[in-house]
């Protein structure tokens, strides 16, 4: 078990979130916002299930930040072009990609509690979350080490925040060893512990273009209903490293927080 404390409150946000008030405010909230290397300062997207989404370019975005009142925190996703995404998702980390150049924007221009998605989906060609075989199998192995890798230059670029939104058995493990080799003590782990297969998302997929060509992520993200399964995630995120644990969708897995938080 990793009993390294300090990445969980190395920061004002961070400390309020471990706070045993059980009122929230609205400093507490994440706000997720979605960057890509559009002209355009912001693209709205409508949706058939959701009303609007906003896609900003890095200059929109930073001005879009400016406005905001009470929110400390954010959770950044970034945004390529088709033609750019390949097998590994290169463009995840690469140091002309979108999403660092924001991270360092966002964290020289901001005192924002800065987040930032650690996942394939939006950056691999197949749609996938991981590194897959020809037949979409995923790679496990190939998949640790390259999220690993993705959240390392994460920190390198400034963030506070990791969050593995994969589902990949292993993956928290795989990152904390990543930054305690390389000793980044100021950075934690948001884990996406009990995250459900859920029509949900389809909405976030339409957006990013991440729908699979393989499968529809059933192969790692939790079956509906499954308390004990997402429970089990929940005690071995902890294990091995986890800072902060999600549900996901948490309207309807209101049961799964009560357990998780007491167990």
């Amino acid at each position: 078990m990793n009993f390294n404390l300090m990445q969980a409150f190395h920061n004002k946000e961070l400390v309020g979130w471990n706070s045993t008030d059980s009122i929230i405010h609205s400093c507490q909230l994440i706000y997720p916002v979605f960057v890509s290397d559009q002209t355009e300062d912001c693209t709205v997207i409508e949706s058939g299930t959701l009303p609007i989404f906003k896609r900003f370019s890095l200059s929109g975005l930073l001005s879009h930040l400016k406005e905001l009142r009470n929110i400390k925190s954010i959770l950044l996703f970034g945004l390529v072009k088709d033609c750019d995404k390949d097998i590994t998702g290169s463009m995840a980390d690469n140091p002309d990609s979108i999403i660092i150049k924001a991270i360092k924007e966002i964290k020289s221009q901001t005192k924002l509690n800065l987040i930032s998605d650690v996942c394939l989906c939006h950056y691999t060609d197949s749609g996938s979350c991981g590194i897959v075989d020809e037949t979409g199998n995923i790679k496990l192995k190939e998949t640790q080490d390259r999220l690993s890798t993705i959240a390392y230059q994460y920190a390198l670029a400034g963030v506070d925040v990791v969050a593995p939104s994969c589902m990949m058995d292993g993956i928290v493990k795989k990152i904390k060893e990543k930054m305690n080799q390389f000793s980044m003590p100021k950075v934690a782990i948001m884990a996406y512990s009990a995250k459900f297969c859920s029509k949900f998302y389809y909405p976030f997929r339409k957006l990013v273009g991440s729908n699979p060509i393989y499968n529809n992520r059933c192969t790692h993200q939790l079956p509906h209903g499954s308390k004990g399964l997402a429970l089990r995630a929940m005690r071995r995120d902890v294990a091995d490293g986890a800072d902060v644990l999600m549900v996901k969708p948490s309207t309807i897995y209101c049961d799964i927080i009560s357990a998780g938080k007491f167990q």
